[in-house]
């Protein structure tokens, strides 16, 4: 998968922080949106419990004390230039940006659901892979 190594990111929503949103055109001249910023640096790479995805939902189990809510991460979404003239492609990457300090055990973990087109801002077509481990965390 190639790449762009410059510091220009697509992003598919504006939690993480200001952002230059609207559409461009790539050389293809398929529309694709554009909000413009950087990775959370607050935050860290979640390793997931598990996770469920189709084409208009992403559902996600994560570790939780008994404190996490959805709020708590920030869903980092890269567009694949491999993908210009094709159906747009999106990595996304799933960040905690708060830390859950509660100690109640939650069995299975908190289950979190995202609207890849409401929550993330995706287009009507499109593919994507998610970056994140899943498995045994420390947390």
């Amino acid at each position: 998968m190639k790449k762009t190594a410059i510091l220009i990111f697509f992003l598919c929503f504006s939690l993480v922080g200001a952002s230059i949103a609207g559409d461009i055109k790539d050389k293809k001249g398929l529309a694709f949106p554009l909000q413009v910023t950087v990775p959370p640096s607050e935050g860290i790479e979640e390793i997931l419990i598990a996770l469920t995805a189709n084409d208009s939902e992403l559902t996600i189990n994560v570790r939780s004390g008994g404190c996490t809510e959805k709020e708590d991460f920030r869903i980092f979404c890269v567009y694949d230039e491999a993908s210009a003239g094709k159906t747009p492609h999106y990595v996304l990457t799933i960040y905690r940006i708060k830390k859950d300090e509660c100690k109640a055990i939650v069995r299975n973990g908190l289950e979190i659901k995202y609207d890849l087109k409401r929550d993330l801002d995706l287009p009507d077509i499109f593919t994507y892979t998610l970056s994140n481990g899943i498995g045994a965390s420390p947390y």
